[in-house]
């Protein structure tokens, strides 16, 4: 079943003015330290904050780990891990909500790549089902289905690069999973990589929610 694109656009975030390579991204990721302001030594990259953790960049994307499954049940009031299956009600330890509802949300592991290198990162919700052009629910039908190739279901890679928005997170914080995780995934405008694409829609609520989820974790 494929999914529409959807367009997003980032608050205060200029793709044109903040285009970062894989390279570029890795080695500021590495190097939190550097000077307002300064200027990496790859070609148009600028580092604009010293604890920079949100960056624009253009690659392509690939599906990482295509034995793995590509959606999860989660809560539906804090998308985390849900402990009861579809159609049963539970109290989540999470959020502490007492009627949560086991909800399928779509995950994956991909390889973002450019002429610098590459990168293993996640995507997970709305940006893994316009990937992989399914909803989180086919997903879930798809895979209870007997001898069904994860590559008949969807596209292993892009077939050409996207702009990625991607969020890096603490490297202490990074056991078990990966370092980066990719917010919104766009299409390249067909006449100037430097602009979004026109039809373009404000940050659902659904973002707002993840920022004030990641938020309180980091309080608790």
């Amino acid at each position: 079943m494929e999914m529409p694109t959807e367009y997003k656009l980032i608050p205060d975030i200029k793709p044109g003015d903040s285009s970062w390579t894989v390279k570029a991204i890795v080695s500021e990721k590495c190097s939190p330290t550097k000077a307002r302001n300064s200027q990496l030594k790859y070609q148009h990259i600028w580092l604009m904050d010293p604890k920079q953790r949100h960056f624009w960049t253009r690659a392509n994307v690939t599906l990482a780990e295509i034995d793995q499954p590509l959606w999860y049940l989660s809560c539906d009031n804090c998308n985390k891990s849900a402990s009861e299956t579809v159609n049963k009600t539970y109290s989540c330890r999470f959020c502490k909500h007492s009627y949560a509802t086991p909800t399928p949300r779509a995950r994956a592991i991909v390889q973002l790549q450019d002429s610098t290198g590459s990168i293993i990162t996640s995507i997970i919700g709305k940006p893994a089902e316009t990937f992989l052009k399914c909803s989180a629910t086919e997903l879930m039908k798809q895979s209870s289905e007997e001898h069904t190739k994860i590559s008949s279901i969807v596209p292993t890679n892009t077939a050409h690069d996207n702009i990625v928005y991607i969020k890096a997170v603490n490297m202490e914080a990074t056991i078990n999973k990966t370092p980066y995780e990719i917010i919104f995934i766009l299409e390249p405008h067909p006449k100037d990589d430097n602009h979004l694409p026109t039809n373009i829609t404000q940050p659902s609520s659904s973002h707002e929610a993840y920022k004030d989820a990641d938020k309180k974790q980091k309080q608790d």
